[in-house]
């Protein structure tokens, strides 16, 4: 549920928004929308279009390029070298990139 108006935050028209950090009694009413911080959604509004983006720039990157491993790489220390802490880590892996001739 969204609540706007004065009742909720004083100055609603305008964009302070410091009433969510360092002036917080700029907010009247708690219950009130508070982006990023309550409710069961607690996700970036532009998780989406990030996600979106980073998988167009992968596909950009994996059509233009080919791969190789560098000299002396195996690629085991991806999965030898892991770390498991809160997220998993990957080892190191060094690739070569050499761009693709697109006339050919």
């Amino acid at each position: 549920m969204f609540y706007l108006g004065e009742d909720c935050y004083a100055e609603p028209l305008k964009f302070i928004p410091e009433r969510w950090t360092t002036r917080p009694e700029m907010v009247k009413n708690s219950a009130a929308f508070i982006p990023f911080q309550n409710g069961s959604n607690h996700q970036c509004l532009g998780m989406n279009l990030a996600k979106m983006e980073v998988r167009l720039a992968v596909a950009r990157i994996v059509s233009r390029f080919d791969f190789s491993f560098a000299p002396g790489e195996t690629g085991k220390d991806i999965h030898e070298k892991m770390l498991d802490l809160f997220t998993t880590t990957p080892g190191p892996l060094k690739l070569i990139f050499k761009e693709r001739d697109i006339m050919a």
